[in-house]
Formats: C-alpha cells, structure tokens, sequence
C-alpha cells in the first residue's frame, strides 16, 4: 500500500508540474492534441458516426395488430351452465344467457407483418454510413491541424511578445545606467540640464513601452493556456533560436505530399464516395418495399390462418426528388473538390515563397542586428567620453531598438513562414508523435 501511494503522489506531482515547465512549440501542440476541449468535442462525431452504423444495420421491427369484433345481437348461448336442470336430469326453462364476448358471439384478428427491405437497401445503408465515418475520421484530423496550426502561431505570438518585454527590460537597464551617469555628471556640470531632461524622457519612455508589452505578455500566454485546455499559469521556452530547419523540398514534392496527406481533401473525396454511394442507395428505395406475415383470425368458434402482403404500387412516388437531390449533391462535392485542387497549389507556391524571402529577410536581419549592437555602444563609449552629442547618441539608441524589434519580427516571420509549409503540407499532424 505505501508503495501504491508513493507512486500516486509522483503522478500527482507530475501532473500539478506539467505547465510549470518552459514550452516549447512542440510540446504546446502535444498538450493541446490532449486538453484542449474543442477537440475533446469534435472526436464525438466519431462515435456519432460509428451509432449510424449500427442503426443502418437494424432490420425494422415486426408489427403486431390485434382485432376484436363482437356481434350486435349476441345469440344465446346454450349449456348446462346457462340451463339448469332437475333432479331428474330434466333441462329446466326454454332460454338461454347472452354472453356478447363468447367465442361463439366473437371474432379474432391476430396479425404479425415486417416490412422487408429489397433491392439491397440495407446493405447499402450500411456501406453508407461506414463511409461517413471515413468522412468523420478526416475531418477530425482537419480540425486537429487547424488546432495544431493556431496553437504553434500563438505560441510564437507569445515567445515575439516575451522577447519585446526583454528587449524593454535591456533598454530600461541601459535608460537607468545613463540616468545615473548623467545625474553624476550634471552634478559636476558636465552636461547641461537639457541633456539630463532628454534622458530622464528616455528613461520614461522605456518605462511605459516595457509596461505596455509586459501587459501584452501575460495576455498573450492566457490565450494560449485557453488553446491548451487551462487556466493555469504556464511559461514557454524562450530561447532566441528554436532551431526552424530549412525546409529542403521542392514544390512539387511538397504539393504530391500535401495531395497524398491533407485532411481536407481527403474528406472531399471520401464525401465524393459517400455522395456516390447516397445514389445508389436513393435509387433502391424507388423499389417499393413489401409487408409481409402471417394472420390467425378465429372467427365464432371457428379458426382460420392465413398470409398478409402489402406491397406499396410506384405509381406516383419512385423516390426522384432524392434521387436528384443526391445526383446534384455529387456534383456539388466534385466542383468543391475542383477548387481544392487549385487552391492547393496556389498555397504550396505561396507558402514556399513567403518562406524563402522570410529566410533572406532573417539571415540578412542577423548582420544587422549585430552592427546595431557594436554601433550603440561604440556611440555610447563617445558619448560618455565627451567626443559626440547626446543628439547622436539618441539616434544611435533609437536605431538599436528599433532594429533589434524588426531582427525579433523578421524571425517571428520566418518562423511563421515554416509553421506554414507544415500546416499546407500536413506534415504538422507528425510533430508531436
């Protein structure tokens, strides 16, 4: 028994730390494939499909029809228990006592029918409704890549937010260093009260943009713990470099994977199948379906057995509005199907490019951003040093966090770019196995 508690309490535990770690994007959609609730409900439509195949199987249930007709003016019914007798054995009086629900005054109707599906009806029911569970599974893995998809764009919306409140939180440090040197120096009169005025502006400045993105933080992490499936507080892994590999495959390569694989369009074409196999089935219900069953109808006294068939005559009704309907459906789903396919192809070009000039626009950002950094502080030393202005150093400031910002959303770009070529390709239903 202790070591059944030990091992409870760790689960316990497990499951208490299990948003206390740092998220990566992986592991936020792993979490999400698990709690979120919106995907919870949406894997019912399974076992709602899978219920129509059991009642597509079910044969109808037989009819039971009872009947009871008595006569207007019963006849009197003549017995040794209606006509007492003497002790002579003698019959006593000429009457006799009416007894309207005798056997002899009665007549039973006792009737047992089925209907009996033809022209394979059920079977084809049964297919159908097997099919829209293949519909069901597909769609099913389409909201999972929807979900997947929104869960690893938040989760980079949170990791660009946290990485805006630690650029703020270098500048306010940086706003503060000066602060302090300035005061110093104004003290000893080497720079002029406007100088100290315009850093103190800075400093404030800071301190309200590192407010603003600090609330934008916290706010983008609840939306993302809603995607999640909690209200808890988490935290996400905020490395600078979460490692996006360069996506090496062609765009044919990328469009014959994305054909074989999206969810979306394997669920057009299995709703196809479902449409073809809905006129079948709207075409065997123009056979009328017959009632058969046996009768047993006793009639005063006497006993009589017979069949009973009702066999509806399609003279005026022969299913064709459902027949049309489910022809006009089929079309429907091809011309769908159609767009598809052409939409397809646009995204896979689209998404290649935007990834390609989002590369560029990073790597090209990277060199950038680290002359920015040797620039500020090459301004700053002059500055400190008296050999440049405050008016220079400012600008040299500005460009570095302005350049830093844009390094932050060029690679919140780039990585936007990849999450996208695994959303158009499918592949981003294989990242959290």
């Amino acid at each position: 028994m202790n070591i059944l508690m030990y091992f409870i309490i760790c689960i316990l535990f497990a499951l208490s730390d299990l948003f206390s770690e740092s998220l990566g994007w992986k592991e936020s959609l792993s979490i999400a494939n698990k709690n979120n609730p919106a995907y919870d409900a949406e894997r019912l439509n399974l076992e709602i499909a899978r219920s129509e195949i059991i009642t597509s199987g079910l044969l109808p249930n037989p009819s039971f029809n009872n009947q009871v007709i008595v006569r207007g003016e019963p006849e009197s019914i003549r017995n040794t228990y209606t006509y007492p007798q003497d002790f002579g054995g003698n019959t006593i009086g000429v009457g006799g006592r009416k007894e309207p629900f005798h056997p002899m005054n009665r007549q039973d109707w006792f009737q047992m029918t089925m209907r009996i599906p033809v022209a394979g009806q059920r079977q084809l029911a049964i297919e159908l409704a097997k099919n829209n569970l293949r519909v069901a599974r597909e769609n099913l893995k389409e909201f999972q890549r929807n979900l997947f998809f929104i869960t690893a764009n938040k989760w980079l919306d949170v990791w660009l937010s946290g990485k805006k409140v630690e650029l703020y939180e270098k500048a306010k440090t940086f706003s503060v260093d000066l602060l302090r040197k300035n005061e110093y120096r104004l003290k000893n009169e080497v720079i002029t009260k406007t100088e100290f005025s315009r850093t103190q502006i800075l400093d404030q400045k800071y301190q309200a943009q590192l407010a603003l993105e600090q609330v934008n933080f916290k706010n983008e992490l609840r939306k993302l713990g809603v995607l999640l499936g909690t209200d808890k507080e988490i935290m996400i892994n905020q490395r600078d470099d979460f490692k996006i590999p360069e996506w090496l495959e062609t765009e044919d390569e990328l469009y014959d994977y994305s054909y074989r694989n999206r969810p979306d369009l394997l669920a057009y074409l299995a709703q196809i199948d479902s449409a073809r196999k809905d006129i079948d089935l709207q075409e065997a219900f123009a056979y009328p379906q017959p009632e058969v069953g046996i009768i047993s109808n006793p009639q005063n006294g006497e006993k009589y057995y017979g069949t009973f068939l009702t066999l509806p005559l399609p003279v005026f009704n022969r299913n064709q509005g459902n027949i049309l309907k489910s022809k006009s459906t089929l079309i429907q789903k091809q011309e769908y199907l159609r767009n598809i396919e052409l939409s397809l192809r646009t995204e896979v070009r689209n998404s290649l490019a935007e990834y390609k000039i989002a590369k560029e626009n990073y790597d090209r950002y990277k060199v950038i951003s680290n002359l920015s950094n040797s620039v500020r502080e090459t301004v700053e030393y002059g500055y400190l040093k008296g050999g440049t202005t405050i008016v220079d150093f400012l600008e040299a400031q500005r460009n570095w966090l302005e350049t830093q910002s844009q390094f932050y959303d060029f690679y919140w770009n780039y990585s936007r770019t990849y999450f996208q070529l695994l959303y158009v390709s499918s592949k981003i239903l294989e990242v959290e196995k």
